[in-house]
């Protein structure tokens, strides 16, 4: 079966594979469009068991759609679309796709402005929504920041959160879409560094958009070029030292980091497309009552004078470079390691040795690890701790770091398994640093 909108579902069998946040979400809307419900999971576990008895529908595992009656699949964004099974199903006749692209198609992509890219998506979402209310316009904000879009009420801006999992399946565009960074990530899922990349441009390639919004700094102009957009805009706010500077003036942003400053020129470009009256008055006001998110470049404690910061989520050589960037102004202290996420880590390794502020970088992981290798033969400073112990991480940093350093959280690796969600390891380093000295 051929869809690309949620409203083509409407009175048919469809399976949705997942039963997280996501999976809720599609099997309530769904219901809604008086869908017959299929839960496809890899495990079957409570959660699994709850969604299957909320609807009365079948529980079945990936290998068991094809017998379910399904004539379509909705994909939790945690399932690649280059699983084999998908593969299968469309062979055999049965198509699949993932919610947010579904809900994409169905909107009028003037309402919708979406936000992706490899760092600085929630900040930038966070941002733009905060200026386009202070513009006085009712704003929803939903997609990967933790809303599923079909939650959202139908008036309004909708501004999305987009991940790469969700942009792979687009067939359409929303009128204003946001590229914040371009770099290496989710390679498990997309398989290779070119699909990545292409199937996170996929949102800027669809008839309805009327602007690509990016950097003008970045290099990230010839990726859209290359993507299909036809007009991209990367002004006129722009970064001026610690002031963002074009509109109607100049707004002050020394209170945040170069890199909140970045998300925030772009994000004002953005939102001034779908709201000219956006002046500098509106930068300001969502500057004050803006707040780093849960764990990115988030100050948790000063301690004796050392600033730590946790930015679990710089999970990736691009958010590290981004910590960088945005910490260049005193003596730092690294905190990384994580798993492996099948990427290149020459850009990691070349963005540490040229930091001339780095006094160390203190490494958790086990021999053999790719980050544990790329770090093993470097001129600066590399601590290792076996495994991924945190505590002892945590120490280290702790007998190394003085007065006026910064020890920064930023793995450059996606949280192990075993350790829980990036959550949980988030407050373990907030845990952690409140016991410095205690």
């Amino acid at each position: 079966m051929n869809v690309t909108r949620l409203s083509e579902l409407t009175g048919t069998t469809v399976a949705v594979w997942g039963a997280g946040r996501e999976g809720r979400a599609a099997a309530e809307v769904l219901s809604s469009q008086q869908c017959a419900i299929v839960v496809v999971v890899d495990v079957v576990d409570e959660s699994a068991r709850r969604l299957a008895a909320k609807y009365g529908a079948p529980l079945v595992t990936p290998g068991e759609v094809e017998a379910s009656g399904a004539t379509f699949v909705v994909r939790s964004p945690g399932i690649s679309r280059y699983r084999d099974e998908v593969s299968a199903w469309h062979r055999a006749g049965i198509g699949s796709s993932g919610l947010f692209a579904l809900w994409l198609a169905d909107q009028d992509p003037q309402r919708v402005i979406a936000v992706t890219g490899t760092k600085g998506k929630s900040t930038t979402t966070t941002l733009l929504a905060a200026v386009l209310r202070a513009a006085g316009r009712e704003v929803h904000v939903a997609g990967n920041i933790g809303v599923p879009v079909t939650e959202m009420p139908p008036t309004g801006l909708a501004v999305v959160e987009v991940s790469s999992y969700q942009a792979a399946d687009c067939t359409t565009s929303p009128a204003v879409a946001v590229l914040t960074a371009l770099g290496e990530d989710h390679v498990t899922w997309h398989r290779t560094v070119a699909n990545y990349r292409a199937d996170k441009l996929r949102l800027f390639e669809g008839a309805g958009l009327r602007a690509a919004v990016c950097d003008g700094a970045d290099p990230l102009v010839g990726a859209l070029t290359g993507a299909g957009a036809d007009t991209i805009v990367t002004g006129p706010w722009r970064v001026e030292g610690a002031r963002i500077v074009g509109g109607d003036g100049d707004v002050d942003a020394s209170a945040v980091t170069s890199q909140v400053r970045r998300n925030l020129a772009v994000a004002a470009n953005a939102a001034v497309l779908v709201e000219p009256s956006v002046g500098a008055a509106h930068l300001a006001s969502a500057l004050a009552v803006f707040e780093p998110l849960p764990s990115r470049q988030r100050e948790i404690a000063v301690v004796g004078g050392v600033r730590w910061v946790d930015d679990l989520l710089a999970s990736n050589p691009t958010g590290v470079v981004a910590a960088l960037e945005s910490f260049a102004g005193a003596p730092l202290v690294m905190l990384m390691g994580g798993a492996d996420r099948g990427i290149d880590l020459t850009p990691l390794v070349d963005a540490l040795a040229g930091a001339r502020n780095l006094k160390s970088v203190v490494l958790m992981g086990d021999a053999g690890d790719p980050l544990v290798e790329a770090l093993s033969h470097v001129a600066f400073p590399v601590i290792r701790i076996a495994g991924h112990d945190m505590a002892a991480a945590v120490a280290k940093a702790a007998r190394i770091a003085v007065a006026g350093d910064v020890v920064v959280f930023s793995p450059g690796a996606p949280t192990p398994s075993g350790l829980g969600t990036w959550e949980d390891r988030s407050r373990e380093f907030a845990r952690l640093v409140a016991m410095i000295n205690h």
